[in-house]
């Protein structure tokens, strides 16, 4: 099957792969994750490949679930990932076909041109899953490109397209024609992959994004009720970061703040 990839189709399913391990070594370095919970590719995917043979998936995608890393949540400590979506795992066969309707969409027809029909051709994949109604990360192996897309507003939420007043005439930025399939993302501007991907690794360096703020990351990794991001910078992120006492301070302030809820809820009783 991986013969009939192309040098160049390989070249850029393993940059994905790369940024987005990159991507995980990124959040385990915020001490967001465990880093041993961060599997590296590639993987033996025997036991699912007949799943993904009667999903009709493109060869590019099989290629690119066996090299992606993926996150054992067990051993990370989490399941929060991106604007609050989910850590996929393509090894497991719940996200492997919840992966072919990341939105919850529920297609009715089975033509992507019909009104109600499928949205994710065989070569096009999560790369993140749906967290509460917010994101998902989509990925085209035939055009090499990401789309970040929001699943109530259908738009996207591409921080580098978002805030770019004239996203419809920048170069950098791609998108087509709206469908009469009402569920085709195709008119939602995209980015090259690689971009994207390491506008992602550059963003949590910088602190644009936090980790956490999810609905499963707990109140401790919530940026509005912490001071995450002031105690990354105290503690020396990126270069010179002491991950010990960004730890335990940020612990030390969770606690507080539970501990002064608590007396609140005395006092009032």
């Amino acid at each position: 099957m991986d013969q009939q990839l192309t040098p160049t189709q390989k070249a850029n399913l393993h940059e994905v792969a790369d940024l987005m391990l990159e991507i995980y070594q990124t959040l385990a370095n915020m001490r967001f994750l465990n880093p041993a919970g961060i599997i590296k590719g590639p993987h033996n995917i025997d036991n699912v490949r007949e799943l993904y043979e009667k999903l009709g998936l493109d060869s590019s995608i099989t290629y690119l679930y066996k090299i992606l890393p993926y996150i054992d949540i067990s051993v990370a400590g989490q399941t929060d990932f991106f604007q609050g979506g989910t850590f996929a795992d393509f090894r497991l066969p719940e996200d492997i076909e919840q992966g072919r309707d990341p939105f919850y969409i529920g297609p009715s027809d089975d033509d992507y041109e019909d009104e109600d029909g499928p949205y994710m051709r065989p070569w096009v994949t999560a790369l993140s899953m749906l967290g509460n109604h917010q994101s998902v990360i989509l990925y085209d192996a035939r055009r090499h490109r990401i789309w970040i897309i929001d699943q109530e507003s259908w738009d996207t939420t591409d921080p580098a397209i978002r805030g770019n007043a004239d996203r419809a005439v920048d170069e950098d930025y791609e998108s087509g024609e709206r469908s009469v399939n009402e569920n085709s993302f195709e008119h939602v501007p995209s980015r090259p992959a690689g971009d994207v991907l390491r506008d992602i690794i550059r963003w949590y360096r910088s602190l644009d994004i936090l980790p956490g703020g999810g609905e499963n990351s707990g109140r401790e990794w919530d940026g509005d009720e912490l001071p995450l991001r002031e105690l990354y910078i105290k503690h020396g992120w990126p270069d010179g970061f002491d991950g010990d006492a960004f730890q335990a301070e940020r612990l030390s302030y969770a606690m507080s703040m539970e501990d002064t809820e608590t007396q609140n809820g005395d006092d009032s009783m």
